[in-house]
């Protein structure tokens, strides 16, 4: 719930991830006038300022690279989802995939970017101990969506829809949170993690569930136009779906809260908690494609 204005409450470090959402808006700008039409310019401003809400104490130069992660994930979403047949998407998944391994692709501009993207992550000191986390998740992500595409096609065709545990499985590894999260890391620290690896990968994994049911929460309406698969077309209630996510957001916590209890605490923990919430507290009150 809102509060009450006060003069009491400072602004400046609103005013400081503003002003660092706008230099990234540039930036991206800037990257897109290089690149051609490759991203939807109304993402701009959320992906931006999620980044900026998520790390603000990180320079614009390193967040720029995830928010070209993220908007370049939506670029290649939207393709995908427009394909018509199931050859040319595996053709083209092939593409993406070879493009962000480091392997040999066909040039063309969503694959020289998607290449771009991982020599910039490639350059960064924990690419050697995330970098092929990173890889796996985002190929097994695109494989996901894969799955969602086949299921809402057969859906259409009068096929029943999954289960929600089914349903789960395919939709917390196509949001593509995972390989977002170790991203963030990437760009915003340098130091290893590898002692915190099993608190830090179990909250991931659980961002990841709160992130998908939140997402389809925001976007029941505009997915039930468009026939995608969505967790509210498998029976769940609006009351249920928030009780998930808010479980799940929990769960999150108590898997990072010894990290986040410390005298000075994980700053890699504070940017997942971070970057947890911002989305949450987004999708729970606009889809961001409003």
């Amino acid at each position: 719930m809102p509060t009450a204005p006060t003069a009491l409450v400072p602004v400046e470090p609103a005013v400081h991830t503003y002003v660092l959402h706008l230099k990234l808006v540039k930036m991206v700008q800037e990257w897109t006038k290089r690149r051609g039409d490759l991203l939807n310019v109304q993402r701009y401003g959320p992906t931006c300022m999620t980044m900026a809400l998520a790390a603000p104490w990180a320079p614009a130069a390193d967040l720029d690279v995830v928010c070209r992660q993220a908007l370049l994930l939506w670029a290649v979403d939207d393709e995908l989802e427009a394909v018509a047949d199931e050859a040319r998407f595996r053709a083209r998944l092939a593409e993406f995939t070879s493009a962000i391994s480091g392997e040999p692709y066909r040039p063309d501009p969503l694959n020289d970017a998607l290449a771009e993207l991982r020599a910039d992550l490639v350059a960064r000191p924990l690419f050697g101990e995330l970098g092929q986390w990173w890889t796996d998740t985002m190929i097994d992500g695109w494989v996901a969506g894969f799955d969602e595409w086949r299921i809402s096609r057969e859906m259409a065709a009068g096929a029943p829809a999954p289960g929600y545990e089914d349903y789960l499985k395919i939709g917390t590894r196509s949001i593509l949170k995972t390989p977002m999260q170790l991203a963030m890391l990437m760009v915003t620290e340098q130091a290893s993690l590898h002692s915190h690896r099993n608190r830090l990968n179990a909250a991931i994994d659980e961002a990841n569930i709160a992130v998908r049911l939140v997402n389809d929460y925001a976007s029941y309406e505009r997915e039930r136009r468009s026939g995608d698969l969505n967790v509210m077309m498998l029976g769940l209630t609006e009351d249920q779906v928030r009780q998930e996510i808010h479980a799940s957001v929990d769960r999150f916590r108590e898997h990072l809260g010894p990290l986040l209890a410390e005298p000075n605490p994980l700053r890699a923990a504070v940017t997942l908690w971070r970057y947890l919430q911002t989305p949450v507290s987004f999708y729970l009150r606009i889809d961001y494609l409003s």
